[in-house]
């Protein structure tokens, strides 16, 4: 199992080799984006084959889309700090793959 760190999605994308249970702390969707929204903890799923949303699920590069092996996201969304208070946001919490939390 590896723990990574990535600036944005298509920094995650583009990780390889992925293996089962790797963790990638992702710091923000886009690198063009000025606050840290979207941004969040992924682990990687070998049995996973759904679409590549660019929010809870995200496609490596090297993996064809009917393949099975995704990113998912996991524990809370993006972290987004404005002036002087921090903002936790809750994007879509997945405790285990597939269920939702209550809000």
């Amino acid at each position: 199992m590896a723990v990574l760190e990535k600036a944005d999605f298509n920094a995650l994308k583009a990780t390889s080799p992925h293996n089962f249970g790797d963790i990638a702390f992702v710091a923000k969707r886009l690198a063009t984006d000025t606050n840290t929204d979207g941004g969040g903890t992924f682990v990687y799923d070998t049995t996973v084959t759904e679409d590549n949303d660019d929010a809870r699920i995200i496609k490596p590069n090297d993996v064809l889309p009917a393949n099975p092996g995704r990113w998912v996201r996991r524990g809370f969304g993006g972290i987004r700090v404005t002036s002087k208070r921090l903002t936790i946001t809750i994007v879509q919490d997945t405790l285990p793959h597939g269920s939702t939390l209550a809000h």
